[in-house]
């Protein structure tokens, strides 16, 4: 079991190393970005082979089991536990919210000196039934200063989750505005004019629950 902080620092800055070198990929390539590439990674064109690479991350840390697994016959190198299984869902998140690099509330939590992390949403992943923390990679904290944009993030999420979904559209359209493109805004807006058409609920707690992988 690693240091939670050393070890986010390290994989922290190689997932964000690894993305800036997609992105400078698919700009020499000649791809057409997609909008929400610019915050997701994602293009909207193949490149001249007729494809072009995607990539997503997701970090979680806790006990696993590391080595060779397996008999003498038949052995594989792997890891065992359910850190890695929490581990792929945050990466299969990432395709719902058109986003790189996720990461539990563990993670986030640990190495928030390192680097600027936004709560994504608190969520149920389908297969399990735990709640689950979900936080964004977006830089490290002396690249960039975005504390305007997650200050209007952050009263979006909180409209959201007190069930306010007409002021959580306008104020995530806002925070849209000082970030154009941005995956997560879309996802959210989307989301609450659904749940503004939706038969109204009798509990809401701001959990959303995935039926789907």
């Amino acid at each position: 079991l690693f240091e939670i902080c050393s070890t986010g620092r390290v994989v922290g800055k190689k997932a964000l190393k690894f993305r800036e070198r997609l992105r400078k990929r698919q700009i020499f390539t000649g791809q057409d970005i997609h909008p929400n590439a610019r915050s997701s990674g994602y293009g909207s064109q193949p490149d001249r082979h007729g494809s072009f690479f995607r990539t997503r991350f997701g970090l979680h840390a806790g006990p696993a089991v590391i080595g060779n697994v397996g008999a003498r016959d038949r052995i594989n190198y792997t890891l065992v536990g359910a850190v890695a299984n929490q581990a792929s869902r945050l990466e299969g998140l990432n395709k719902f919210y058109r986003t790189e690099v996720l990461a539990s509330g563990v993670v986030a939590e640990r190495t928030r000196p390192l680097f600027i992390w936004r709560q994504i949403d608190c969520v149920v992943p389908a297969g399990t039934s735990e709640t689950l923390d979900v936080f964004e990679l977006l830089a490290e904290t002396a690249d960039t200063d975005m504390d305007d944009f997650l200050g209007a993030w952050n009263d979006a999420r909180a409209a959201y989750v007190r069930g306010a979904f007409a002021e959580a559209i306008t104020l995530f359209e806002s925070a849209a505005g000082k970030r154009p493109d941005d995956g997560p805004c879309s996802v959210m807006i989307e989301r609450c004019r659904k749940l503004l058409e939706a038969p109204s609920r009798t509990h809401w707690d701001g959990i959303w629950h995935f039926d789907a992988k």
